[in-house]
């Protein structure tokens, strides 16, 4: 098993969307595991709440704020 980082700057608007393709990955091929992490010092925890709001939901969700 390999890992593979990417770092990718979305533009605010199409965050869900990425993270909705990272999903859709996620469910067609079997044995892969994500981790995400946003760095959005201007959004609130609604906004990144919503931004991971993907179908089907993702299994585990954690929201915490950060000092970068």
């Amino acid at each position: 098993m390999i890992k593979i980082v990417v770092i990718a700057e979305v533009p605010d608007e199409r965050g869900n969307e990425w993270c909705q393709h990272v999903r859709d990955f996620d469910v067609r091929v079997r044995g892969c595991t994500f981790n995400m992490f946003a760095l959005a010092p201007d959004k609130t925890v609604d906004e990144l709440s919503e931004m991971l709001n993907v179908k089907p939901p993702l299994q585990h969700k954690k929201i915490t704020k950060s000092n970068l």
